[in-house]
């Protein structure tokens, strides 16, 4: 019962990332489409520009998303995970530029279900030079971290 709970969480999620995508599919050929062929001049290129803009925009959010949600449930039984709960990172390392500081965290996910134990790696800016303040903004790497899951 658990395990089809948890994987009609997890097909829930990825259907509702399929419609964002779709809508945003939808608007950015509206655009494309009445910007090449009702409309003449500057006000045609511009239509068409942001159609292209919303199209890449909707592929970045998919790529991102399914990512997330990837992460959010367990491999094996399909259980979403509970962030509080379920989910341990530590920073393994860290690195500086001139512009930002990055950690890179290692995520243990383990399944309240099944005992399963899920590990990923990812990369987060933990702070960065604001140009406009003239000063270095800290984030919160917790928050960061949670930022990686579906809510």
């Amino acid at each position: 019962m658990a395990e089809s709970k948890g994987k009609s969480a997890k097909k829930k999620a990825k259907i509702k990332l399929w419609i964002e995508v779709l809508i945003l599919d939808a608007i950015s050929i509206a655009l494309i489409v009445v910007g090449s062929t009702a409309l003449e001049g500057t006000l045609s290129g511009i239509l068409m520009g942001l159609g292209i803009l919303w199209l890449f925009g909707g592929v970045i959010h998919f790529f991102s998303t399914r990512k997330r949600i990837k992460r959010s449930f367990c491999s094996k039984c399909g259980a979403k995970f509970n962030y509080d709960r379920d989910i341990g990172w530590s920073v393994t390392s860290t690195s500086s530029t001139a512009q930002k500081t990055t950690a890179s965290i290692q995520i243990e996910c383990s399944c309240p279900e099944c005992g399963h134990t899920d590990e990923h790696g990812a990369t987060v800016t933990t702070s960065y030079y604001d140009k406009n303040k003239h000063c270095w903004i800290e984030k919160n790497v917790r928050t960061e971290v949670k930022k990686l899951f579906v809510k």
